[in-house]
């Protein structure tokens, strides 16, 4: 299990959205949450108020950080 902190700054490990991801494979996870991290930013593109996320951070169960900062093009 997984889990993803999204970041709308290079600056800033605070997340602006937590989610979990119950798979077990690394690559999979990250692949998910740059998925989601896409789907997530179309979708909120009509809101100007809502901020949009910019990278993430993965951690595995224990809460140790095991990919830092991955970071996608603006759409």
């Amino acid at each position: 299990m997984y889990g993803f902190h999204y970041v709308i700054s290079r600056e800033s490990d605070h997340p602006v959205d937590r989610v979990i991801f119950g798979g077990h494979n690394l690559s999979d996870a990250a692949a998910h949450a740059r998925s989601r991290m896409k789907a997530t930013n179309s979708a909120i593109l009509t809101d100007p108020v809502r901020p949009l996320p910019i990278g993430f951070l993965i951690f595995d169960a224990s809460g140790r950080e095991v990919l830092h900062r991955e970071y996608l093009a603006r759409l």
